[in-house]
C-alpha cells in the first residue's frame, strides 16, 4: 500500500507541474495598457466641464490615473501658438490628453482611442457604430452649448434662450436613440458593463447642463432612458468621488 501510494503521489506531482508552474493571470490595469502616464491639459472651467469635461469623465469611468494640466482663458493665446508651433495639435485646439510621449486631441476620437487600447470597447463593429453615432451627435449638441453659454454678454441672453428652447427636442432624440441602442441589461449603448466614449459624450452634456443651469435639475425624469445613463455613470466610484468634490 505504502509503494502504490507513493508512486500515486509521483504521478499527481507530474500531473500537475505543469499548472503550478504557470504564472498566476492577473487584470491588467487600464493605465498599463495605454503603456505611459497619463495627462489631461484643458482650461480651467471646474466644475464646467466642456470638452475636457467630456474626457476626464471618461478617464474616471474607466479607472485611469491621470494629472490634469489646467490653465486660465488668459493663457490660452500663448498655449495655442505653442500647439500649433509644436504640431502637437495642428488645429490649435483643447483637450490634448498626452500618454506617454503621445500627444492626442480632438476629444471624441482621443476618447474612442482610450476605449479601445484599455480594451473596454466593443469588438461588434454595430456596436461601435452605436458609439460612434452618440458622438456624432454630441459633437453637434457641444457646439450649441459653447455657442450660447460662452457666448458675447449683448448676446448671451438670446442665444441661452435658443438653446434652452430646443433641449426638449435634442433630449427626446438621445432618448430615443438610447431605445435603440441600450437593449441589454445596462443603460450604456450596446449593453456593455462599462460607459464608452458615445456614453460619455452624452453623460458629459448632460453633466454641463446641469453644471450651467440650462437643464431644469428634474428635466431627466421626463426621459427615462438617459436618467438611468446618467445615474449609473455619476454612481461609478471615481466620477462619484470627483461629482462629491466639485459639482455645483
Amino acid at each position: 500500500m505504502t509503494s502504490l501510494n507513493a508512486k500515486l503521489a509521483a504521478w499527481l506531482k507530474v500531473l500537475y507541474a505543469p499548472c503550478a508552474s504557470q504564472p498566476v493571470q492577473t487584470m491588467t490595469s487600464p493605465n498599463a495598457k495605454l503603456g505611459g502616464p497619463v495627462k489631461l491639459s484643458y482650461f480651467n472651467f471646474v466644475p464646467v466641464g466642456g470638452r475636457g469635461g467630456q474626457v476626464r469623465f471618461l478617464l474616471l469611468a474607466l479607472g485611469i490615473e491621470f494629472e490634469e494640466d489646467l490653465f486660465s482663458l488668459d493663457e490660452w493665446p500663448a498655449r495655442k501658438q505653442a500647439l500649433i508651433d509644436s504640431g502637437d495639435n495642428p488645429c490649435g485646439a483643447v483637450p490634448i490628453l498626452q500618454i506617454g510621449d503621445l500627444k492626442l486631441f480632438q476629444s471624441v476620437s482621443l476618447a474612442r482611442y482610450v476605449c479601445s487600447v484599455t480594451g473596454v470597447g466593443p469588438t461588434e463593429p454595430i456596436k461601435m457604430y452605436q458609439q460612434d453615432a452618440l458622438g456624432d451627435e454630441y459633437s453637434t449638441w457641444r457646439v450649441q452649448w459653447i455657442s450660447a453659454v460662452f457666448a458675447a454678454e449683448d448676446k448671451k441672453a438670446a442665444l441661452v434662450a435658443e438653446y434652452v428652447a430646443a433641449l426638449p427636442k435634442r433630449y427626446a432624440m438621445f432618448e430615443t436613440m438610447y431605445t435603440k441602442f441600450a437593449t441589454g441589461s445596462t443603460p450604456y449603448a450596446g449593453g456593455g458593463p462599462l460607459p464608452l466614449h458615445g456614453d460619455i459624450c452624452v453623460f458629459a452634456q448632460l453633466y454641463d447642463d446641469r453644471a450651467t443651469k440650462v437643464a431644469a435639475p428634474d428635466m431627466l425624469e421626463q426621459y427615462p432612458k438617459l436618467k438611468a445613463l446618467y445615474a449609473a455613470v455619476a454612481a461609478l466610484p471615481d466620477v462619484a468621488a470627483w461629482l462629491a468634490k466639485h459639482a455645483a
